[in-house]
């Protein structure tokens, strides 16, 4: 019942289910299995409980917008809310963006609130696709929110 169900963005008119994710072998996260999804990273917290709850979602696919198609262009104060199974939604806002590239992702922020004692709420995507040459998403973005 407490685990996220829905991720709402109506700026971007996202309404999306969640579904969990952990880690693959290598220690990478799991992605969800399509790029209408998007992937609660089970290895953070659940919705309203203090800490930073991790969701990725693609940008796009091979041929289709994924869910995350526009989220570059949230702005600080943009409201996001994430619907529980128990059906209790917990709203947050934009606070910031940041983009990392492909090695030198800062796991230990994506992780954590961006406002310490809060709870946050962090996005993950690759706005700029799969690289087929090298075999990686390209520069990974993230949107830091605060719960409100």
């Amino acid at each position: 019942g407490d685990l996220p169900r829905y991720l709402r963005i109506p700026k971007l008119g996202v309404n999306a289910r969640v579904k969990r994710l952990g880690v693959k072998s290598n220690n990478d996260l799991q992605s969800p299995s399509n790029i209408y999804d998007v992937g609660w990273y089970d290895g953070s917290a659940k919705p309203g409980e203090g800490s930073a709850v991790v969701i990725d979602g693609f940008a796009s696919g091979s041929t289709n917008r994924g869910v995350f198609y526009s989220i570059a262009n949230l702005q600080p104060g943009d409201p996001i809310s994430v619907e529980r199974g128990d059906g209790k939604v917990i709203t947050y806002k934009v606070v910031s963006t940041k983009k990392y590239d492909n090695d030198t992702i800062d796991m230990d922020a994506v992780l954590s609130p961006v406002e310490k004692g809060k709870g946050g709420l962090n996005l993950v995507t690759a706005p700029g696709g799969f690289d087929i040459k090298t075999n990686k998403f390209q520069p990974r973005l993230v949107i830091f929110a605060v719960q409100t």
